[in-house]
This record gives structure tokens, C-alpha cells and sequence, in this order.
């Protein structure tokens, strides 16, 4: 399910995430054996991070629809990167 994942996000995600504001870049980490991912995405501003996370914006709609290729059910962390 993993190849199926990154297709759609690739296709339908990635060019919606780098036209949202602070955008910088996204890494994603899969092991295919498990099922599991993990995404960072890195921003310009905080502010701008949590805008695209509040409910009914960016990042839930991509997580709800990207969870049924996945193991377990998606959870957000937030880091500053110092």
C-alpha cells in the first residue's frame, strides 16, 4: 500500500502542499514491511504550519485521505528545528 500512498501524493497532494503559504519542503519515511510512515514537513512560520492544520484545512483532508494505506491511524507531533 505504500506505492499506492506515494502515488497519491505525488498526484493529488504534493503540488496542493507547495502552494500553501510557508511551505518549505516534506520528507517521508516508510517501511514497507510494517506498513508505517512517518512525514515531516518543514515551514517558514509556525503560524503558517498551524493554519494548514486546523480542522478543515490542509492537513487533515490529506491525512484522512492517505490513512487507509497505512497501519495505524495518523497522529500529528509539532518540533522546532533549531
Amino acid at each position: 500500500n505504500i506505492d499506492a500512498a506515494l502515488t497519491v501524493y505525488k498526484e493529488e497532494y504534493l503540488p496542493l502542499l507547495q502552494a500553501q503559504p510557508g511551505f518549505l519542503q516534506v520528507i517521508w519515511l516508510a517501511n514497507r514491511d510494517s506498513g508505517a510512515g512517518w512525514g515531516m514537513s518543514f515551514w517558514s512560520a509556525r503560524e503558517q504550519m498551524l493554519a494548514a492544520d486546523q480542522e478543515g484545512e490542509f492537513f487533515p483532508k490529506v491525512l484522512a485521505r492517505l490513512a487507509v494505506y497505512f497501519h495505524d491511524k495518523p497522529e500529528m507531533h509539532y518540533y522546532n528545528v533549531i
